[in-house]
């Protein structure tokens, strides 16, 4: 996930896509699919 742009890692700390957030916010479902769309999509 972190390959693929999905996680971000910076020193000792993970993070989240900032385009993922709204999915989390909305307790949506989220599959791989539409993780990699959403992070590819510029």
């Amino acid at each position: 996930m972190i390959q693929k742009g999905i996680l971000l890692k910076e020193k000792d700390i993970y993070s989240i896509h900032f385009r993922l957030i709204p999915y989390m916010r909305l307790k949506a479902d989220c599959d791989y699919g539409t993780a990699i769309h959403e992070v590819r999509i510029k």
